[in-house]
């Protein structure tokens, strides 16, 4: 007897992608994989910590430097970015590592 595919797990070309709807939250990305068995570890993996954020609100732990990595990927504007990185390492220096969660 076959398989049956998982729903919300599409191959695109050469990469299997998660296109999932879960309580009204659209999610697509990429899994990286081209091999079936482990896009499919990787969807369960992602659709978990998505439900636990979206359905159970719990929110996960982000470093400094995590966040800081995450605002010069996506939010600093390029003709800032060498700036940007100069001030952010200097700041690492003094914050790197400590939750951006004060206990909470």
């Amino acid at each position: 007897m076959a398989r049956k595919r998982r729903p919300g797990l599409r191959k695109r070309g050469e990469y299997w992608h998660i296109e999932k709807v879960i309580k009204g939250h659209r999610i697509y990305e990429a899994t990286g994989e081209t091999n079936y068995r482990r896009a499919e570890a990787y969807y369960d993996s992602r659709i978990n910590d998505i439900r636990q954020v979206i359905v159970y609100g719990d929110r996960p732990e982000v470093t400094f430097e995590e966040a800081v990595e995450k605002f010069v990927r996506e939010e600093c504007p390029t003709k800032s970015l060498e700036r940007a990185g100069y001030a952010f390492d200097n700041l690492l220096l003094i914050y790197g590592g400590t939750s951006d969660r004060a206990s909470a």
